[in-house]
This record gives structure tokens, C-alpha cells and sequence, in this order.
């Protein structure tokens, strides 16, 4: 794991005091190791006069106890527009979003960051996000923006990418149908693709493979992101996106995403941190009024 020298960051000036009682409902997995307790206790060494409370049901709780003024302050994973949606029409606002970190580059479990993989005897080493729209995406009328539709985000046919040749690569390769693996839109973190790749569409490429997590015939579990590995290890004309690189193998490569300067940047945890690789994920939300 990649650790960062941190001895030149100055330090925390308090410009105003806080006091009094913040109450915070959020994700369970805060009370695992006693996460919640220990950020309440680093809070408390800069604001003694603060007093926080924690509770902790899960994610499914989402943004409710907010606009029901049960809570100053909710901890959730990267919500999403079905979770914002009822806020907004309760209190005719949007929620104030504050990403405190970006979690883990090489861990199983929560990742910072999305992984574009090819299969190993792919020859290509980078791809830029218009090319995962074309690959991943389809035809569409518009797209979201948080909860606001955007006619601009409009595309026709014409910018469909169904083979390899339409990349460049020649050969085999050239008629080759690319076959695209991901999470599924039910998922949290399909919801999170979608609107960093596809501009929060619906319009998925056609015969997308979808993945999830299961049982396998021994009773071992067999993760997600393993079984996207796996699938485009198999298939020389394949691409896959995961979520972090634990399961990454030889049999596979992750290759560089370029945003809207044309640059590619490297899935690394340098990257990851400073903020300048395109797919990163927004970790847990810190949201309030």
C-alpha cells in the first residue's frame, strides 16, 4: 500500500468555536473498529465545547432523518439521484455535499477509484471518456446532472463504438465486437458509472454483461470485481471496469483514462489522491443542510 508523506501540510487553524450537540445518522460500517469514535474524538481535541452523537443504522437510511430534521448531519455512500431526489422535493433545495477523503486505492471492499481493464493481448494502453461513453453508452436524448436533465448531453448513433477497429486496432481485432462488462444499474456503484460515463443516462450499451457477487459450487463467495477479472482474462476482445485493483491479475491490464484535456493519467494512488485521475469515486459523503 502506498503511503504519502504528510509533514508538510500546515496546520488546522480553528477560526470559530463550535459547541453544543451535533447529531450525525449514517453508514454502520463507521462503527466497525470504532471509526465514528475515533473521528468524535479528534473533533473533540480541536472543539471541547462540541458534543456528537452517533447513529449508525446503514446506507438504506440515506438522506431521510435530514429532511425530517432528526439529524445535523448524515454520513452516506456516494448518494444518488433517487436519494436526492426526495430531499429535494421536501425541502425544495439540494443538500450541501462534502467529500472528507477517497478511501483506499488497493483494498478489498470500498475502492477509490474506478479501474478501466483489457485483456492482456489488447494493444491499447489508454482510453479517454468519450471513448467509455461510446463503448459503454448509446444513442440518447439528453442526461442528468445531479437531478437536473441536460439536453446538452444529447449523442446520436454515430458515436457508438461497437469494435475494435473503431479504436484503431487492426488485425483480428479490427471486426472484433467489443464485449463491455460493468455492475449493474441497480447497483450504487452502476449508479455512479452511469453518471460519470453515460451522463447519468439510462441508455447502456446493448447486451452489456452485468456482474455481481456470488456463491460459487464450494460455497466460496466470488466478488464482483473478481468475476469481471475473470471474464475479460478470458476474452481477448473484452473490457471491463472495477471498482479498485485488488483482484487485478497478469491475465489483465489496467490502462490509462484521459478526462476532457486529452491526457491520459494513470490508475495509481498518486493519482487517485491528488485528484487528477477521471474516475474516482466520491467516497463517504459527509451531507447537510
Amino acid at each position: 500500500m502506498a503511503t504519502f508523506d504528510l509533514s508538510d501540510l500546515p496546520d488546522y487553524v480553528v477560526e470559530e468555536d463550535i459547541e453544543g450537540w451535533i447529531e450525525i445518522w449514517g453508514h454502520s460500517a463507521l462503527a466497525t473498529g470504532n471509526l465514528a469514535e475515533l473521528w468524535a474524538d479528534g473533533f473533540n481535541e480541536i472543539y471541547p465545547d462540541a458534543h456528537i452523537t452517533w447513529n449508525l443504522p446503514g446506507k438504506e437510511v440515506m438522506l431521510t432523518p435530514l429532511y425530517y430534521d432528526k439529524a445535523d448531519m448524515v454520513i452516506v455512500e456516494e448518494p444518488g439521484f433517487y436519494d436526492i431526489m426526495p430531499y429535494e422535493r421536501m425541502l425544495n433545495s439540494q443538500p450541501l455535499e462534502l467529500n472528507p477523503y477517497k478511501g483506499s486505492a488497493d483494498m478489498n471492499g470500498y475502492q477509490a477509484a474506478f479501474a478501466v481493464i483489457v485483456n492482456k493481448d489488447l494493444s491499447i494502453d489508454s482510453i479517454t471518456m468519450d471513448q467509455l461513453d461510446g463503448i459503454f453508452g448509446c444513442a440518447r436524448n439528453g442526461g442528468w446532472a445531479g437531478t437536473s436533465f441536460e439536453a446538452s448531453y444529447a449523442r446520436g448513433e454515430e458515436e457508438n463504438i461497437r469494435t475494435w477497429g473503431e479504436m484503431g486496432l487492426t488485425g483480428e481485432f479490427a471486426d472484433a465486437q467489443i464485449e463491455a462488462h460493468a455492475y449493474p444499474t441497480s447497483y450504487s456503484m452502476g449508479e455512479t458509472l452511469a453518471d460519470k460515463i453515460i451522463k447519468g443516462s439510462d441508455y447502456w450499451v446493448e447486451g452489456l454483461n452485468v456482474h455481481g457477487s456470488y456463491y460459487d459450487e464450494n460455497g466460496n463467495a466470488v466478488y464482483t470485481e473478481q468475476d469481471i477479472v475473470a471474464s475479460v482474462a478470458a476474452d481477448k476482445f473484452a473490457i471491463g471496469i472495477v471498482s479498485g485493483q485488488y483482484f487485478v491479475n497478469d491475465d489483465v491490464k489496467v490502462i490509462a483514462v484521459a478526462g476532457d484535456d486529452g491526457v491520459p493519467v494513470a490508475c495509481t494512488p498518486e493519482n487517485i489522491y491528488n485528484g487528477t485521475y477521471p474516475l474516482l469515486r466520491d467516497g463517504h459523503t459527509a451531507i447537510s443542510h
